[in-house]
């Protein structure tokens, strides 16, 4: 347990408590080797704190120092506080850059009664100056190039326990070399999925996703790539999955009448099951806007005979759609995507090591 022994320190920490919580976020921006801890309202989000190295050459001279009691050790900080804003500034030597930034967000999620789950921000390329967190409930990473290798490293040795989202390129150990990541990757066990990338994978990595919902953008998948995900799908394999969206490579089409003239499918019938499939998973905002909801009664629905399972494709030459349906009828009404802690501002676009507030473009 975490100690502060100001009670200066406490205030100007109540002091950004303005709404209704929806959970704490930790953003790390290693580009500025700079930290912080969210407080995530339902309507905005408040800078709580920020870490950053120590360096006695460019630490602030109104700067002070904070002793924290870390579990049994006694660790000392600089301290500083934006005169306008009373947001403070910790800094921490390399020995405590690791450690004190997880024991801190407990502190404030239990002086906020907050959900202590870690929600967790960052464009780090090495993933070596992440804070010692194994486990967390989100992960969102958005950077430029990231090392294929090091991804499954990552993913080998922490849990994602809800929701995954990787945006940068992923570089492969070896040029035009692709599945740099093992088979079984525990990055595809993650319960939501999406990979901005995802033409690092190959289809054996895709078909052995195991969690629910996953979404691969710009794969190198095709004709027979399918084919194969529908006929193993079909004698009872991904029993788990509720959704998946792949889209190929812009110069590798997929053909429709190819794949499925090799299955028995049916046209839409509203009496065997709805017109709408609803993804309410934190990832739908995410998805392009041209992909986000396709009219599944023009899609075809295959059934599974071991189980009598239900599911409807859309395919067309840039993009597969598929959906079970565990609920044929799940009740239709206006609903927001249930982002289970997924902070809010990443839906709007907003991150604080962006230049300009706005998501990606596709």
């Amino acid at each position: 347990m975490l100690s502060l022994c100001s009670q200066k320190m406490r205030k100007q920490i109540k002091s950004t408590f303005r709404a209704k919580s929806t959970g704490l976020s930790m953003v790390l921006d290693s580009l500025r080797e700079e930290g912080s801890i969210y407080f995530e309202g339902l309507f905005d989000h408040f800078k709580v704190i920020t870490w950053i190295i120590e360096n006695p050459e460019t630490t602030p001279r109104e700067s002070s120092v904070l002793f924290l009691k870390l579990d049994t050790d006694i660790i000392s900080c600089g301290l500083s506080f934006d005169t306008d804003t009373g947001h403070s500034t910790f800094g921490f030597d390399e020995d405590n850059w690791k450690s004190a930034p997880i024991l801190m967000y407990n502190y404030i999620s239990d002086l906020f009664h907050t959900s202590s789950d870690i929600q967790f921000i960052t464009n780090t390329r090495s993933f070596e100056d992440l804070p010692n967190i194994k486990v967390f409930k989100n992960f969102y990473h958005e950077g430029l190039r990231l090392a294929g290798s090091k991804l499954d490293v990552f993913f080998e040795t922490h849990e994602i326990t809800n929701c995954a989202m990787i945006l940068p390129y992923i570089m492969t150990d070896t040029l035009f070399t692709r599945g740099s990541i093992k088979r079984r990757s525990s990055l595809l066990k993650i319960k939501h999925l999406l990979v901005y990338k995802a033409n690092f994978l190959v289809i054996n990595n895709i078909l052995s996703f195991r969690g629910s919902h996953a979404v691969f953008l710009e794969s190198y998948i095709k004709n027979n790539d399918i084919k194969k995900f529908l006929k193993l799908w079909m004698t009872g394999r991904f029993r788990r999955l509720d959704y998946l969206l792949i889209t190929p490579l812009y110069h590798a089409p997929l053909n429709p009448e190819a794949i499925l003239g090799k299955f028995n499918t049916v046209p839409f019938d509203e009496s065997r099951r709805s017109a709408m499939y609803i993804n309410k998973t934190a990832m739908i905002d995410f998805i392009p806007a041209r992909l986000r909801q396709p009219d599944w009664s023009k899609g075809v629905d295959i059934e599974r005979g071991t189980d009598s399972m239900l599911a409807t494709i859309v395919l067309e030459r840039n993009q597969f759609h598929f959906c079970v349906w565990k609920n044929r009828f799940p009740e239709q009404i206006p609903t927001t995507s249930d982002y289970n802690e997924f902070p809010k501002r990443l839906h709007e676009g907003y991150l604080p090591f962006r230049s300009i507030p706005q998501l990606w473009s596709f």
